[in-house]
């Protein structure tokens, strides 16, 4: 069991898509490292920060309500832009989906990838 814990943590861990945990209240329980490098964070860093100080369309309140929307059944994929550390904006596709894992443990589990060059070739 702890070898297939491994196996699956470098997976993750080494994933080209961005994989991200967290708590209700929108602060990071993990990324792995093509979350931190798409954003220039080193992973110590990027894992003290919230979605509403990276992401430029979510207010507390507006990830609360995404929290109550994911514990209610709606798991809909969903664009929105995040703000790299040097400042530039970036556009995500994100896709997250509940979990509530034991006695009152619950996260959001989401996986992303920067669709920023797709979104300028779509517009020719």
């Amino acid at each position: 069991m702890e070898e297939q814990l491994r196996i699956f943590k470098y997976i993750v861990d080494n994933a080209g898509n961005e994989f991200y945990l967290l708590y209700p209240d929108g602060r990071f329980a993990y990324v792995n490292e093509s979350a931190s490098k798409s954003l220039g964070y080193d992973l110590p860093t990027f894992r003290k920060l919230s979605v509403p100080e990276i992401d430029i369309l979510y207010t507390a309140e507006k990830f609360k309500k995404h929290f109550n929307d994911l514990k209610n059944g709606y798991d809909k994929p969903f664009f929105t832009i995040h703000k790299h550390k040097d400042g530039h904006l970036v556009q995500k596709e994100i896709k997250s989906v509940y979990l509530k894992i034991g006695e009152g443990k619950e996260f959001i589990y989401g996986f992303g990838q920067d669709i920023t060059q797709r979104k300028k070739w779509s517009n020719f």
